[in-house]
């Protein structure tokens, strides 16, 4: 089972026959949109926050592994003493904001899925203004704001940008929306950005364009916990985030038993025909439910008991580590 993933095919790397034909008459559309996406950019006069501002962003639309990234600098942030708060638009969530989140009070309705998996670290604020919430988040006493997604958003001066790219995915057929799957040229992306980390494999050489232009760290998403009371278990995972196959990957990578995978959209509200088929998926394979922290969250309340949840974290192969990004973020500029 794989439905409800809305990326077109001909954004993936290097498309061939329609799926090419489709990206090249799209072109121009998409290089006029980067275009105004540029000049916007160009012509915007960012608001100083008072705070030192780090944006977790990227150049695609999609799932990169932004929040996973947020949680874990976030979290050394903290055990270094530091007063962090989040900053995010809360996209799925209906509160306009800028508002505290309240993980015993909201839902992924109100503030939408990651900004109450960002409250489980830290003070978090929804805001569809950044520079509302922001303003906000300094009034408070942030001494650091950690902003998940936000490259493309001129409203705040940032301190500090961490583009995250996908290594499976990259920058997809490289043209910009919706020609491809880029919110911006590329080269405005990196110009902008301080350091690049890329998420598991890089399977489209994405690094050999990038080393000569920003520093680059390596990670990859492992599991959080023990797994092994999961062992020797049927499982059925299913994900509604930007690449469900990472996830999938992640769980077989662990040599976990996964009978079969169910892929959704990002921020995919369930429905109650589609929790029932994976119920029913479950029972013909006598298996577990497995899914996402991300996901788990916007589940019903009453099938939050059937469902397993696996959180995972991005972890550096590289030598790199979140001291010395931290470090570099706090002191820049």
């Amino acid at each position: 089972m794989h439905k409800g993933v809305t990326m077109p095919k001909f954004w993936r790397p290097q498309p061939s026959g329609m799926a090419f034909i489709l990206s090249l008459l799209l072109a121009p559309v998409g290089l006029l949109y980067a275009l105004i996406v540029t000049i916007r950019l160009a012509l915007s006069r960012p608001k100083p926050t008072g705070s030192i501002l780090i944006c977790i962003g990227n150049a695609v639309v999609g799932g990169t592994g932004k929040t996973p990234v947020c949680l874990a600098l976030g979290n050394h942030a903290k055990k270094e003493g530091i007063n962090i708060h989040y900053l995010t638009r809360g996209y799925g969530g209906a509160l306009e904001g800028p508002v505290l989140v309240d993980p015993n009070r909201h839902t992924a309705n109100d503030v939408g899925d990651e900004a109450l998996l960002l409250a489980t670290v830290a003070p978090t604020w929804v805001a569809k203004s950044r520079g509302d919430g922001a303003a906000r988040a300094a009034a408070e006493g942030a001494e650091l704001i950690v902003m998940d997604d936000g490259l493309q958003n001129p409203s705040v001066r940032k301190t500090y940008t961490l583009l995250v790219v996908d290594g499976s995915f990259g920058f997809g057929n490289g043209l910009p929306i919706p020609a491809g799957p880029l919110r911006e040229f590329r080269g405005c992306a990196l110009a902008r950005s301080d350091r690049c980390l890329i998420v598991g494999e890089d399977r489209n050489s994405v690094v050999a364009g990038i080393e000569e232009k920003l520093p680059v760290s390596r990670l990859e998403l492992r599991p959080v916990d023990d797994l092994s009371s999961l062992a020797g278990m049927n499982l059925v995972a299913f994900a509604g985030i930007g690449h469900p196959e990472k996830f999938f990957d992640t769980l077989r990578k662990a040599g976990l038993a996964v009978q079969e995978t169910a892929g959704f959209s990002d921020h995919h509200v369930y429905n109650e025909a589609e929790l029932a088929l994976l119920q029913r998926l479950a029972e013909r394979h006598q298996a577990v439910l497995v899914t996402t922290t991300k996901d788990f969250v916007r589940l019903p309340d009453d099938f939050k008991a059937k469902v397993r949840t696996i959180e995972v974290e991005p972890c550096f192969t590289d030598g790199s580590d979140w001291a010395t990004i931290l470090d570099e973020a706090m002191t820049h500029g």
